[in-house]
């Protein structure tokens, strides 16, 4: 391992004690968003992900393993409060409320529409939640080291869809169990996904640029995620909604994105397409704010 940077041409470095040197992009001086950028933000969102790829992957692994270092089930927490949570959505809408999508009694049907909504609405919530306060977290890469720091705020969102995969494959085993092939639709998932991951990185970038200044944010942003997961179609089907009160489905850019999701994974139909655009304009948009009030961070961490 080399010990310390230089400023200078890109180079390749190794931190974090990672076994396998982990890349760097380095600029000539204390670099905002990392070097060799292009200065547009419609491209530099996926430039300094893309470009710092290893930095991304060693600091999720360093970040996955301090969270559960200690505890006694370890990484398998990843695996047991989703479920948990879940588990008691379920019980409460399915079998108290009886709340039925796509006009089935079914309680497996039920309990699978509600199962692939909450596991994406976590990784979600759990996204911005972290995503708020990361700088604070991370202050000596903000104010000592020559570092990328538009990467940090991406890294809760990894760590958060590293989370979600596994509640995925549980999701796939238990469908196999209890109804069967799944539908063809399953095809679309990362169409339907992949606006999701869009803003919720989009997301991430605003309310970590947000956070830097207000750092009441890491309390709001977990009671306003609580409140808008029941403005969001995820525990219930959009059918259910009274119609004097769809205004608020309208407004809420999420309100498509989950039933697309139950769609496909549950109803094996094929919704409508057209969240990702709007995704992808969150990205931009919430990277550029990002970068905008970059320089000033290291100050005001």
């Amino acid at each position: 391992m080399r010990h310390g940077l230089r400023f200078g041409a890109p180079e390749r470095v190794s931190m974090l004690g990672t076994p396998s040197p982990t890349v760097v992009v380095v600029p000539g001086k204390r670099p905002t968003a990392g070097a060799g950028l292009t200065g547009i933000a419609v491209l530099d969102w996926w430039l300094v992900l893309w470009r710092n790829r290893s930095l991304a992957g060693a600091l999720v692994r360093r970040d996955i393993n301090s969270r559960y270092r200690g505890s006694l089930l370890g990484v398998a927490w990843l695996v047991g409060v989703p479920i948990v949570m879940m588990a008691t959505y379920t019980f409460l809408f399915v079998g108290v409320l009886k709340v039925s999508f796509d006009g089935s009694r079914d309680p497996w049907v039920g309990a699978l529409s509600i199962w692939c909504g909450m596991l994406f609405w976590q990784a979600l919530s759990e996204s911005l939640a972290r995503a708020s306060s990361v700088l604070f977290d991370n202050g000596p890469f903000v104010k000592r080291v020559p570092f990328p720091i538009a990467v940090l705020p991406a890294m809760p969102v990894i760590t958060a869809g590293v989370g979600a995969a596994t509640s995925v494959a549980l999701f796939v085993l238990t469908h196999l169990v209890v109804i069967g092939l799944p539908p063809a639709t399953w095809l679309l998932a990362p169409v339907v996904v992949a606006p999701l991951a869009l803003f919720a990185l989009g997301l991430s970038w605003a309310m970590a640029s947000i956070g830097a200044y207000l750092r009441d944010l890491k309390h709001v942003v977990p009671l306003a995620m609580t409140v808008l997961m029941f403005l969001t179609p995820i525990v219930y089907p959009a059918s259910a909604v009274p119609a004097g009160y769809r205004w608020a489905m309208a407004a809420n850019p999420l309100a498509t994105v989950f039933p697309n999701i139950r769609a496909i994974a549950v109803e094996g139909r094929v919704p409508p397409l057209s969240e990702m655009a709007l995704g992808l304009l969150c990205a931009v948009g919430g990277y550029a704010l990002f970068r905008s009030r970059e320089a000033e961070y290291s100050d005001v961490i």
